[in-house]
């Protein structure tokens, strides 16, 4: 069965409300089995039930089976995508809203009125993969003319020169044993404030943290205990950016 086709069939039968979910299934048909029947009704601001209204005027038992029945016969294999590339299209957005309306703007204005105004030098430390958003932060803090040091490396020799300097640490999965360890140490050489920017609320390291600003990613994906927290890096870049453009108003 082709779900479009079952839909353009029925369509003269549902009511108003009843025709916008179904535009709902024909514009989302691709990822369709992606989507839970909960995130359909939220979406649509409607109860599941309703949904499953639709379904059944549509032609089917309930979503699972219009899911079951449509998918294969709808979407041609040239058009699908692997389970995990639609998953992480389908959270890329919410965490990311999420993260614009919860993110600690007055933390980000005091750290940045303290790196301009009292001239605070600036250690950005990080590891792995989250090093090339670390490198952003660098290179554009350097074109701002703010004093900052990149540090990735255990062993650097400036690794402990950090009396009265502010620290940022960044992690796209919270979980990082060498920010855990650095900042373990760090704490016995008084730095000014400590600040932990991460993809997610939970971390490893909170308890370091003079402020933790976090996104709330949804899409983490595990390989042999590996974590993977792909649209983590885009709450970074946020987060990173949120700096950039609040120091800009003090220059």
């Amino acid at each position: 069965m082709n779900l479009l086709k079952e839909i353009k069939h029925s369509y003269h039968k549902l009511t108003k409300q009843q025709k916008m979910i179904a535009d709902y299934f024909a514009v989302h048909y691709k990822i369709i089995d992606a989507i839970s029947i909960k995130k359909v009704a939220t979406d649509c601001n409607v109860s599941p039930s309703t949904i499953t209204k639709v379904c059944n005027k549509i032609g089917f038992e309930g979503f699972k089976d219009m899911i079951k029945k449509t998918y294969n016969s709808t979407v041609n294999d040239d058009d699908k995508e692997s389970f995990n590339a639609r998953i992480y299209q389908k959270n890329l957005c919410d965490p990311i809203i999420k993260t614009l309306s919860e993110i600690n703007l007055k933390i980000v204005k005091k750290v940045s009125r303290e790196i301009i105004k009292e001239k605070r030098l600036v250690i950005i430390f990080a590891s792995g993969k989250t090093l090339i958003l670390a490198k952003y932060m660098f290179s554009t803090f350097l074109d701002m003319h703010i004093n900052v040091k990149l540090i990735y490396d255990k062993y650097d020799p400036q690794l402990f020169d950090i009396e009265g300097k502010i620290i940022f640490v960044l992690s796209a999965s919270g979980f990082n044993s060498q920010i855990k360890e650095y900042l373990k140490k760090v704490a016995l050489f008084k730095p000014y404030t400590i600040i932990g920017i991460t993809g997610s609320q939970k971390t490893n390291f909170e308890k370091y943290l003079d402020y933790h600003l976090h996104g709330s990613y949804q899409d983490e994906f595990v390989l042999e205990s590996k974590r993977f927290p792909m649209t983590a890096k885009y709450i970074l870049l946020l987060i990173i950016d949120q700096f950039i453009l609040d120091i800009l108003n003090y220059i």
